[in-house]
């Protein structure tokens, strides 16, 4: 698994300005939003607890990836760490997982009108659509890149039932009448 951080400097509705990014060769990828570049060890606990733990994470020399808690963190789960030369981010899948990232994401938020403050929300959630699309990847034998990664079938409903930033009803099962359950979300 190779990881990036991607720097927004823009801080808006989570007071996010950076995300970390990971991603495999294979087409998978997460995005998790950071406040500062030195919470990047808080994503990593993140994508251990929801995702799992990987084998080797391949990083560049980064201060907030090779010294502190992300490094004290990759000791804690047993993770071998590979670091990449200086000026060799070609190397990094994450670096071509975050290019794609961006463009889905301000893609979506640009058709759909979405304000600034929600992109690091976009971003992930572009992940997900990204991780659960089919690609054109020998590695993946046919299936989608979520599902090489986790052992089992992906469920894509998440991602297909509803697109960003789309409108969506609820019911409020405390509205009184004369108010109607039906809400618009």
């Amino acid at each position: 698994m190779f990881t990036d951080t991607l720097n927004a400097n823009t801080s808006l509705r989570r007071q996010n300005e950076h995300s970390q990014v990971f991603g495999t060769s294979c087409g998978w990828v997460r995005a998790h939003g950071l406040k500062t570049n030195s919470k990047a060890h808080k994503a990593l606990s993140n994508l251990a607890k929801r995702d799992g733990v990987p084998d080797t994470m391949v990083m560049d020399r980064s201060k907030e990836q090779t010294l502190g808690e992300f490094r004290k963190k990759h000791g804690q789960m047993n993770v071998c760490v590979q670091q990449m030369e200086p000026c060799s981010q070609w190397e990094n899948a994450a670096e071509g997982q975050t290019r794609e990232l961006k463009q889905g994401s301000a893609q979506k938020m640009t058709s759909t009108n979405t304000p600034k403050r929600f992109w690091d929300d976009c971003l992930e959630t572009e992940g997900c659509v990204q991780s659960h699309t089919a690609l054109d990847i020998c590695q993946l034998n046919g299936e989608v890149s979520e599902t090489v990664m986790k052992g089992c079938t992906a469920d894509i409903s998440p991602c297909a039932e509803h697109s960003w930033c789309q409108w969506a009803f609820w019911t409020d099962p405390i509205a009184q009448f004369p108010n109607h359950k039906t809400r618009l979300g």
